[in-house]
Formats: structure tokens, sequence, C-alpha cells
């Protein structure tokens, strides 16, 4: 069985951080968060909208059958960190829930300013 990964999420202000814990720790990935709609940014961290644009290949080839497609939950995901101001957190969890990232622990500290 492979080794489930942690995801970081992070603000430039934070980049120290996230490279120490990255050097710190093995199976972490990250990903910067750069001023995009949260809804955007937790699709594309997490591959549903590289899912969704496979589906739609697939089904411009096969335009006589009908064909359904739901991305599935990260079964390679353990945790997410969220190492970036209160504001963005509160933009950015919820995006994470609602992109399938349901049963993936979630970690965010009120403590950021």
């Amino acid at each position: 069985m492979q080794a489930k990964d942690t995801l970081i999420i992070y603000e430039d202000i934070f980049s120290g951080r996230q490279y120490k814990l990255k050097n710190k720790y093995t199976n972490v990935r990250s990903a910067l968060y750069s001023d995009e709609q949260f809804d955007i940014f937790a699709s594309n961290a997490l591959g549903v909208s590289e899912s969704l644009g496979r589906y739609k290949k697939i089904n411009a080839l096969l335009p006589n059958i009908k064909i359904n497609s739901t991305p599935r939950v990260r079964q390679d995901i353990k945790n997410i960190y969220f190492l970036m101001t209160y504001v963005f957190q509160q933009g950015l969890v919820p995006a994470f829930r609602y992109n399938y990232s349901i049963g993936i622990n979630s970690y965010a500290s009120k403590n950021f300013y």
C-alpha cells in the first residue's frame, strides 16, 4: 500500500514555513495560492478540473453514447494544511470540501493574522 500524501496550501508570505515542512517530512506536496477564485483553485489543486477535462474529451469522441462522470474523492491525500491568513482560509476550506475532499483531514489555524 502506498503512503498517503499531505497537501500544503499556502500563501506566499508563508513560503518559508512551507519550505521547512516540505524538507522535514516525506510525502508532502504543496500548492501556492495566488489570488484565484477559491473554487477554481481547489478544483485545480485536487485534480477535479483535469478529470472534468478528460470527461469532455471522451464525450466529444463518442457523441452518440451517453456517458456519466463524477470525479472521485482523492484517495492519495490524507491531510491538507492551510498556511494562510484567516481571510483566505474562510473561503478555501469550504471550497476544498465542495471539491471532493470529503474524508481528507483539513487543518487550519485561526492564529494566523
